[in-house]
């Protein structure tokens, strides 16, 4: 360690200081969020019942665009056979209402929101203390 001294400077580059706190650490301590098993299973959950309405909602309307899928091919091709009007306006509907409870469903607060927030208003609330260490050999 040198033994030059630093005072009243704005020191811009680090200094190393050898042995000046032999077998100390500083630590930052903060209160634990105690989180439990169902909290846990909570996050883990993507979705909603809303959301997983929209999804079941929306393969039953890819499966009945799947189902008038032919009709429209030979409409295209100039074939006779036509998708009729009434069955456009179902597809429509369909995907309507499954964009619609998706969003919902997004919107609407949940079991995982309510626990993320609970977790952010913790650790925003929670005191930290810095302290000294004493290593142990």
């Amino acid at each position: 360690m040198s033994d030059e001294v630093v005072e009243n400077q704005v020191i811009t580059q680090p200094v190393i200081t050898e042995n000046l706190f032999t077998g100390y650490s500083i630590g930052t301590f903060q209160e634990n969020f105690q989180l439990c098993e169902a909290d846990f299973l909570r996050l883990k959950n993507e979705g909603t019942p809303l959301t997983s309405w929209s999804l079941n909602l929306f393969f039953a309307t890819i499966g009945y665009f799947l189902s008038i899928l032919p009709k429209w091919i030979s409409e295209i091709a100039g074939k006779p056979e036509r998708v009729s009007q009434s069955e456009w306006v179902v597809l429509a509907i369909g995907a309507f209402f499954s964009l619609a409870l998706f969003i919902i469903g997004k919107l609407l607060p949940n079991e995982k929101k309510i626990l993320l927030n609970q977790i952010s208003q913790h650790f925003k609330s929670a005191p930290k203390c810095r302290q000294f260490i004493r290593e142990q050999k």
